[in-house]
């Protein structure tokens, strides 16, 4: 009778990653939606996620942008606008998610999402136009960023998605309409097709904002 070899290194390695991961999701799925001080700290709120490697979640940021002469903002039609009493500037609230389902042979965090997410402007004939870069979207998930744009009165408001993304939602080939562009020396990611020059806004972790969304989940 033939003996049966013995396991393979190899696969007894296999094995043992599969069981870790496996133990790392349940983790991720029970753990760290409870809350997490530090993160909610630094502007993130963590969600569940089907794998390991991924660490799905919000990042609350928070911008403000002088008008100056601007007499018109122009923002995608799925911003939300908030109407504000005097002032000369607009303030952007972003929340920049990672909601991603597959299997990467390597690591996706959404503190590493949200430094390639973000909102842009472009000045042209007394407006100030913005538009979000940086997400994708496929049939496994992908990143977005939505928008709540605060506006002082008497400021005209128009919305366009001219410069928005091209969404794939549905299906498995990832699709965005954004090409790289340069920024004081940095890449990062404006609207396709178009040769303005698009500025990216600075922005800044909204602790408050994550806190408040911590508590409503």
């Amino acid at each position: 009778m033939k003996a049966t070899p013995p396991s393979t290194p190899e696969p007894r390695r296999r094995a043992l990653q599969f069981k870790l991961r496996t133990l790392l999701v349940w983790v991720l799925i029970y753990l760290i939606p409870c809350g997490c001080t530090t993160a909610v700290r630094r502007g993130i709120v963590y969600t569940g996620s089907a794998d390991a490697f991924v660490h799905n979640g919000s990042a609350f940021d928070r911008a403000e942008l002088e008008l100056g002469e601007h007499h018109t903002v122009v923002i995608p039609t799925r911003a939300t606008l908030v109407r504000a009493t005097g002032g000369n500037s607009i303030v952007i609230e972003l929340r920049k998610s990672l909601g991603f389902m597959g299997h990467p042979e390597k690591r996706i965090t959404i503190d590493e999402a949200r430094q390639e997410l973000g909102c842009a402007w472009l000045s042209k004939d007394g407006q100030l136009r913005l538009a979000t870069f940086g997400e994708f979207s496929c049939g496994e998930g992908g990143k977005s960023v939505d928008l709540e744009v605060t506006v002082p009165e008497g400021i005209a408001v128009e919305r366009d998605d001219s410069f928005e993304m091209s969404r794939a939602d549905g299906h498995d080939v990832c699709s965005s309409k954004l090409r790289p562009s340069q920024e004081g020396g940095e890449t990062w990611y404006a609207p396709e097709g178009s040769e303005e020059r698009w500025h990216p806004i600075a922005d800044m972790p909204s602790p408050e904002r994550a806190a408040q969304h911590n508590r409503q989940r």
